[in-house]
């Protein structure tokens, strides 16, 4: 009876192809993911794919999952356009960023006000009910721009430590939407920003990002965050962390 190891083999060989499209494959989505985190840091695929999810269909999906999400299909890819080589298949593979930045495209967002003169940042909402109720959303911000406060917030890193800069982000905590976006040097930031409910994310390097809802009722606000230090680079713990709450 030759023909039942002959089919065996066969069998294994079909298996082995299939194993290496999905390790060289899911090995060159990963690289690149990876590499794309790092070097980009807030321009990187799974920060813009994520805003996207999350502003246009309402989708709260952790990080983490679009980043396993972007393997997947950059092992899809291998399997829908086989390569007759592994370095090939690598590269096929990693080519899923491509796809996503086409999709997604890096957003500048608007810095937050330093100054009661600058406009304010408005939070805008596309995903599909925006077109249902443009004429209200026009009041509200109408509305919110007579009211602004003043915001001050300082820095409180452990004893010995520094901070050279700090990310400040203000998100809409209902779907994570970056409103506005600073980049400031040293512990001390002032903000003039709307009265209204806000996450206000921290993000420096050396420290845990932390987020915080800000009370917004008196004028002139405050705000105190102490920080945490940190081994794990920013891009990776923005990954890593949730993105509303904590």
């Amino acid at each position: 009876m030759p023909v039942h190891p002959t089919a065996s083999a066969e069998e294994s060989a079909v298996k082995l192809s299939k194993l290496t499209i999905i390790v060289y494959g899911g090995f060159g989505a990963t690289v690149a993911i990876l590499a794309d985190l790092y070097l980009k840091d807030k321009a990187c695929a799974i920060t813009s794919l994520d805003q996207k999810l999350a502003s246009t269909f309402q989708l709260h999906v952790h990080p983490l999952v679009v980043a396993f999400l972007l393997i997947a299909i950059g092992i899809g890819l291998c399997f829908a356009f086989p390569e007759k080589s592994t370095g090939k298949t690598f590269f096929r593979g990693a080519s899923v960023l491509t796809m996503v930045m086409t999709m997604a495209p890096y957003e500048v967002h608007p810095g937050i006000p330093q100054s009661p003169d600058q406009p304010q940042p408005q939070a805008e909402i596309r995903h599909l009910d925006s077109f249902f109720v443009s004429e209200v959303l026009a009041q509200v911000r109408t509305a919110e721009m007579s009211r602004t406060v003043h915001l001050d917030v300082h820095l409180a890193p452990p004893s010995g430590k520094t901070v050279s800069q700090a990310t400040y982000t203000l998100l809409n905590p209902q779907t994570g939407e970056i409103v506005a976006q600073s980049t400031l040097s040293g512990t001390d930031a002032s903000f003039y920003v709307t009265k209204r409910d806000y996450q206000l994310r921290v993000e420096v390097p050396g420290f845990r990002i932390v987020n915080v809802r800000p009370q917004l009722q008196a004028q002139n606000s405050k705000l105190t965050i102490p920080l945490q230090a940190s081994w794990m680079p920013v891009p990776f713990q923005r990954v890593i962390s949730s993105r509303i709450g904590n």
